[in-house]
């Protein structure tokens, strides 16, 4: 079946562009998916446990198992930004359990 690949940031420069179509078995997880991508875009995979992934807009967790046509998004981390007069007023945002898990 296949399923399509956003990337963004550096992991776009990693897989060689901002989407990818990629063919994968029945029943796949984004676990075997992202097993995949590291074994053909090694850049990609040096640096796997900083991502966030998304299918069809929503964070998953590894296990989540594919469906013919999702949209997989890799998402690294995001930082910077200044949101206010004082160094202390800028806080990193923290999303509420589950709601973004790192892959």
């Amino acid at each position: 079946m296949e399923v399509e690949v956003l990337a963004f940031a550096w992991a776009k420069d990693a897989i060689g562009g901002e989407r990818l179509e990629v063919e994968v078995p029945e029943g796949a997880s984004v676990q075997s998916l992202l097993a995949s991508l590291a074994e053909d875009h090694p850049r990609l995979g040096e640096r796997l446990s900083a991502l966030t992934v998304a299918v069809n807009q929503e964070f998953v967790d590894p296990g989540t198992v594919l469906k013919p046509g999702d949209e997989i998004a890799l998402i690294p981390p995001i930082s910077g930004g200044w949101r206010g007069d004082r160094p202390s007023e800028n806080r990193m945002r923290s999303f509420p359990e589950g709601k973004a898990p790192h892959v």
